[in-house]
């Protein structure tokens, strides 16, 4: 076993001219085009600014994620309250502050509008990208000239051409910023036990911290289970495991942990005497993970179609990688049968002494256990799979920076081959779409066919080099040709696809921000709306909230067409027409107004409802948005010397 580690873990050195070429290596087909960092990295920048920059602005808000963040840090800036946050002007309990922050941030400086919601994940996806770039390049097989940049170069190009990366970092939703700050930590982590820089060990803590700050224990956990999953597979001996805690140096990074966390922790702590915690820590995450935050269930094998389809194709090497990082794809004798009951049987603790397989090991365990983890979960969504993608595609450079440099062509046929189906049939659903569509422009409809066409003849090209053995060119233009490709289809497929989505509703919305009076919605939540009106919005779904009112001038109300019938129901009341858009309309409603609820915080902070609401039998269901609208001006549950909107002493 000792031998078989050291043979995956370490160049073979020593082997002069006299010795010849490596059994299966061709030199015409790996390793003739050196890549250096400094290229690499510009590679990288172009890809990520064509992938993730461009076109930010085209589209309004979707909702239902995205609406919650931009929103709620819209409301942290008009507030002021860069503690406690705010959704519909209550209290939101649903995520911690990191992303709101960010958000607020960008909206202080460059303005109110969905680019400078959006652009902090796009940034913070570029960040993600170049740490697997930095992470395959150390844990790879040093080229000749002492350089793994050709293992980073892929991981970070698949990484960025990942399209469930890609859909959710166009948007504005809480498990980028978790993804991104979670994933610097667990690749830190593997270059530290690679040795691969004296201060890698910072960012793990550091890391982690942030990731805690943008969803809670959650980064702990995830860690936790990955670092429980990793001494599964290596199991080393007390020497090592003592060894590699040196290495990672957790009690120097403890310090810097906590410095990162408990500031905000005690602030929002103070601030509502407890209760955002209360309700964060055990409601949005013991019941969420029970099930009981949300009305829809998912079967245990919902991620497994949405990791094909997230990070297609370089997820059908998953055997390859799991070799590699597991050792077994070393010249050893014996099949893979064999080459897996050694290592189910023999200690493996040379895993723990060897820093690259150690670190391969661990971004593989991280990733099974994740996984595993959430699909096991009472409550999922595609975004809770996102922090697996950066440690596997770490796996996928080295993975298939070796096959190249060893010449092997089974699973280089396998990523070929299905980027050619993918191609094709990619082109020709977009050409079908092309015609059956109505109401594109003639520009989105010419760029996107030349994407298409594009992206069949670069699968075409890339899979006749492939035949003919040029295994590096064939990689190379499966990238260019999906780079190229994605970075015409997602900007314009936003801009169509969320303009049909969302238009509507954003234009009388913004119709809505012109009155001065209060706005309710019947029917959906829709929080994106609040942004565009700027004012908190009170949703309503039971027509007995509709009310007589001779003393206000009414209340407008955003309908949807397929709701508007229904308010003949309500005795006496007349609407009349303010704006429409499409399906959406805005209505004034004379001489009535519509009540609210009870708030977030009003619910919460009874014991009696919390209780019901944790164990999933509240009649109501799962509470997690604010329906009702607010009054943060008066709450008293802002922090002291923050003037608001609406509080005694505010302007």
């Amino acid at each position: 076993m000792v031998d078989q580690i050291r043979a995956v873990a370490e160049p073979q050195s020593g082997a002069g001219p006299e010795a010849g070429p490596e059994p299966g290596k061709d030199p015409a087909r790996a390793g003739s085009h050196p890549v250096s960092g400094p290229k690499s990295l510009l590679v990288l920048a172009v890809a990520c600014f064509a992938l993730y920059f461009t076109g930010l602005g085209d589209f309004p808000a979707i909702d239902p994620a995205e609406g919650y963040y931009v929103e709620s840090a819209r409301e942290m800036v008009e507030l002021g309250n860069y503690v406690v946050p705010y959704l519909n002007h209550q209290i939101y309990f649903s995520k911690p502050i990191m992303t709101f922050w960010l958000i607020a941030g960008s909206y202080n400086l460059f303005g109110l509008s969905e680019w400078a919601a959006r652009l902090p994940y796009a940034i913070l996806s570029t960040l993600l990208v170049i740490g697997a770039f930095w992470t395959g390049s150390v844990l790879s097989k040093k080229s000749d000239d002492g350089s793994g940049c050709r293992a980073g170069l892929i991981a970070g190009l698949s990484l960025a051409c990942a399209p469930l990366l890609l859909l959710i970092s166009r948007t504005s939703p809480v498990d980028i910023a978790f993804s991104v700050f979670l994933c610097l930590a667990v690749m830190a982590t593997a270059i530290t036990m690679a040795g691969g820089s004296p201060f890698a060990w910072i960012l793990i803590y550091a890391g982690l911290g942030l990731a805690m700050l943008a969803k809670g224990p959650a980064a702990i956990l995830l860690y936790g289970l990955g670092a429980l999953g990793f001494l599964a597979i290596s199991r080393p001996s007390p020497k090592a495991l003592w060894h590699l805690l040196g290495k990672l140096k957790v009690l120097p990074g403890l310090p810097v942990f906590l410095a990162v966390v408990v500031p905000w922790h005690y602030l929002v702590y103070k601030a509502t005497d407890g209760l955002f915690l209360k309700v964060f820590f055990l409601y949005e995450n013991v019941a969420r993970y029970a099930g009981h935050t949300n009305m829809g269930k998912m079967s245990w094998w919902f991620f497994i179609p949405t990791i094909l389809a997230g990070f297609f194709p370089f997820i059908l090497l998953a055997p390859a990688l799991a070799s590699e990082a597991l050792g077994l794809s070393g010249k050893t004798t014996g099949g893979a049968v064999e080459k897996l009951r050694r290592l189910l049987i023999e200690p493996a603790r040379q895993i723990a002494l060897d820093g690259r397989t150690c670190g391969l090991a661990f971004l593989l365990a991280f990733s099974f256990t994740t996984f595993v983890f959430f699909s096991l979960s009472g409550t999922k969504l595609i975004t809770y799979i996102l922090p697996v993608l950066a440690p596997l595609a770490v796996l996928v450079g080295v993975r298939v920076d070796s096959l190249l440099r060893d010449g092997r062509s089974f699973w280089l046929t396998l990523l070929s081959g299905s980027f050619l189906v993918f191609g094709v049939t990619g082109a020709l659903a977009t050409f079908v779409a092309a015609f059956l569509l109505k109401g594109i422009s003639v520009f989105c409809l010419s760029v996107c066919l030349a994407a298409a066409c594009v992206l069949l003849g670069g699968a075409v090209w890339q899979w006749r080099q492939h035949r003919l053995g040029r295994l590096e060119s064939a990689v190379r233009g499966l990238f260019v040709t999906y780079v190229a490709s994605l970075a015409v289809f997602a900007p314009v497929g936003f801009h169509i696809f969320g303009t049909r989505l969302q238009g509507d509703l954003r234009t009388v919305s913004v119709a809505a921000s012109r009155l001065p009076g209060p706005v309710s919605m019947y029917g959906v939540f829709m929080p994106s709306a609040m942004f565009y009106a700027r004012k908190p919005i009170n949703t309503f779904f039971v027509l007995n909230q509709v009310r007589p009112d001779n003393s206000s001038a009414g209340e407008a109300i955003l309908i949807r067409d397929l709701d508007r019938g229904r308010f003949e129901e309500v005795p006496g009341l007349r609407l009349e027409e303010i704006a429409r858009a499409g399906e959406w309309g805005l209505y004034m409603a004379p001489g009535y107004r519509v009540e609210t609820i009870m708030t977030l915080s009003d619910v919460f902070a009874n014991d009696e409802l919390f209780d019901a609401l944790m164990k999933g039998s509240s009649p109501t269901g799962p509470l997690t948005v604010p329906y009702a609208r607010g009054n943060a001006g008066l709450s008293k549950t802002v922090p002291a010397g923050v003037s608001l909107p609406g509080s005694e002493g505010g302007k």
